[in-house]
């Protein structure tokens, strides 16, 4: 076998002729486009050092639920969940362009899908979206049907709503949030904001 490939029909032959069964068309094109330098992350997560360059950090991540714990007294009107995060997110710092919850559940260019959350990441199912504020009890920032709350995301109720899936802030050009980093922070206690609300 001289090592170089060709496809024919659903079958993969080198030029000796000789056919290497069971081999698809498609799985053909990926392993040419991976090989070409193209990434997949939706497919398979991004490689750790590659992630770290390229999403938000743990520190940024609380930077994020600390703009919620400040966001929280200034809501008078119930904004709905999408609403809800892109707010805490601009006003953090971390700019995005509005999404849906179901078009967050599905994807955006904006995000990365990571499969161990932090702080500050999105949690998504179809037509839902929150926050997560703290991934070792499972817990969620969102609007809810009884207000701005937060819940664990283990529970039945959310089990019933399927999988989610979690997805980190992608900063511009491996950059942190000059926003947030300039911004003035008002300091509010827990005890003004009863953060987090439950």
């Amino acid at each position: 076998m001289s090592g170089t490939l060709f496809p024919f029909g659903n079958r993969l032959f080198d030029p000796d002729g000789i056919a290497i069964c069971g081999v698809s068309a498609q799985f053909l094109l990926l392993f040419l486009l991976l090989n070409a330098g193209w990434s997949a992350p939706a497919l398979a997560g991004p490689p750790a050092a590659r992630l770290r360059l390229r999403a938000v950090t743990l520190e940024q991540g609380l930077e994020i639920i600390d703009a919620a714990t400040e966001h929280y007294p200034q809501v008078s009107d119930k904004p709905d969940c999408s609403h809800l995060v892109h707010e805490i997110y601009r006003f953090a710092g971390y700019t995005y362009r509005y999404a849906s919850s179901s078009d967050l559940y599905w994807g955006t260019g904006e995000f990365l899908r990571v499969w161990k959350p932090q702080p500050g990441d999105l949690v998504a199912w179809r037509g839902h979206v929150g926050l997560v504020v703290n991934p070792a009890n499972h817990s969620f920032y969102s609007s809810l049907r009884t207000g701005l709350h937060t819940e664990d995301y283990t529970s039945t109720y959310w089990r019933r709503r399927g999988i989610p899936r979690f997805y980190r802030y992608r900063l511009k050009n491996g950059l942190g949030s000059e926003a947030a980093t300039r911004r003035k922070r008002t300091q509010v206690s827990a005890e003004k904001t009863n953060w987090p609300p439950s």
